[in-house]
């Protein structure tokens, strides 16, 4: 099964060579930048939580209209305040994130949040519950509160920060449940 061995960088790319051709076929570009550092880190989880929100962009894009839909994915080692750890990040122009209540206690990555017809609000808390037991932190914002360079319009920026203890397992030791 795709992605439950390898490398970080080759568990990344194989969920970009898995959602290529959805995204293609709907007229959007997928762009991705994978540091060759993560060749080096094993990364059973990433095919997992690049899917699902590749997913979900190319899905935001649709519903949003745009004839010039664009996602761009990076995954890479990053300094973090108690070490290094590795960033996923997936950007999009699609319609954005939903409007939520500021006290709500509503969040995307609820299980059973969504937004979509038909949706089962499964994806986004898969990949919540998945970041938070290797130890990271995951958010879901607007893309225009994140640096980006070409299109500030409307979008989401995924964002996941797994701590580097947590992306440095052997294939053969398991996943602590």
């Amino acid at each position: 099964e795709p992605g439950l061995s390898g490398s970080f960088a080759d568990a990344s790319r194989q969920a970009i060579d898995v959602m290529a051709p959805v995204a293609e076929e709907r007229g959007i570009r997928l762009g991705s930048e994978i540091d060759d550092q993560l060749e080096k880190l094993e990364g059973r989880f990433a095919f997992a939580i690049l899917t699902n929100v590749i997913r979900n962009a190319i899905e935001s894009i649709e519903r949003s209209g745009r004839h010039d839909g664009r996602i761009e994915v990076s995954a890479r080692l990053e300094p973090g305040k108690t070490g290094r750890g590795v960033v996923i990040e997936v950007l999009d122009n699609g319609e954005g994130p939903p409007e939520l209540p500021a006290r709500g206690g509503e969040s995307v990555f609820r299980l059973g949040f969504t937004t979509k017809p038909g949706g089962t609000g499964v994806g986004l808390a898969f990949c919540r519950e998945l970041v938070q037991e290797l130890g990271g932190t995951i958010s879901l914002t607007d893309r225009e509160q994140v640096k980006s360079g070409k299109d500030q319009g409307r979008g989401a920026a995924f964002r996941a920060l797994i701590p580097l203890g947590a992306s440095q397992r052997t294939k053969e030791e398991p996943l602590q449940s």
